[in-house]
């Protein structure tokens, strides 16, 4: 990983544009905008890249992390899905080991259109979970990374004022921050660690919204199955094997 290749060449003694360069962070190559706004305050307010770099990278483990719990609870979600597409298709390769004769169902209009239908509500019981799942895919709070950004600007050297106007701190992310910044101006405290906890505290908020929507959507993924899926496999492979059945004899005399 590029942020851990910088922080061990800085660690090792390497001057912060060596480093860079080694981390494949050099001129003309693509920085993330955290290295990016990291390595432009550290110039500004002639301090280490080191503690920001470390912050970042904290930061970025406990995404990870929180990315992680996200992917388990979209695993039962994503295993509906496969069942709507997989289901009907297993059906009707045991109705075929059973003796469902393909050739007799397509002689007939009424079983060609019984099947026609339980295709329809495949497609539409899969179209219907996908919307269902897509609903529920996360989203990020703009906030959280507007503060990370004041973070970075804070750890470098920047006073509280230097920051908000650094990174531009919009009214909607600065209005979270009024009553730690009224305390730390109070009580002469240093205004990041405030402004940290409120980080997590929004990233805990966000992740739990996240996650609510996830388990919502695996108890609304019932409703395709129920409603299209099961029907489809009453109209792809038990009315035409009835029908099959029927108008067998007719077919042999």
């Amino acid at each position: 990983m590029q942020l851990d290749s910088l922080i061990a060449g800085l660690e090792a003694g390497l001057a912060p544009t060596d480093a860079l360069e080694k981390a494949g962070l050099g001129v003309g190559q693509r920085v993330p905008g955290e290295i990016a706004l990291s390595v432009k305050s550290s110039r500004i307010y002639g301090s280490s890249l080191l503690p920001t770099l470390r912050e970042i990278a904290e930061t970025w483990q406990s995404e990870t992390i929180l990315q992680s719990e996200l992917d388990g609870e979209f695993a039962a979600p994503r295993a509906t899905i496969k069942l709507v597409t997989w289901l009907p298709v297993a059906t009707l390769a045991l109705a075929l080991l059973l003796g469902f004769d393909l050739t007799t169902t397509a002689r007939s209009p009424i079983s060609l259109a019984s099947m026609a239908v339980g295709l329809v509500l495949i497609w539409a019981a899969r179209r219907w979970s996908k919307s269902i799942l897509l609903k529920a895919q996360p989203s990020q709070c703009e906030q959280i990374l507007q503060l990370r950004q004041l973070c970075i600007a804070l750890a470098s050297g920047a006073t509280v004022r230097q920051a908000i106007a650094q990174v531009d701190l919009p009214s909607s992310a600065y209005e979270l921050l009024v009553e730690d910044l009224a305390f730390s101006r109070a009580t002469g405290a240093n205004a990041l660690p405030a402004v940290k906890r409120r980080i997590q505290q929004l990233a805990q908020k966000n992740f739990d919204s996240n996650r609510q929507r996830v388990r919502e959507a695996g108890v609304k993924l019932t409703l395709p199955l129920g409603v299209a899926v099961l029907p489809a496999l009453v109209f792809l492979v038990v009315i035409p094997m009835f029908n099959s059945a029927a108008i067998s004899p007719t077919v042999g005399g």
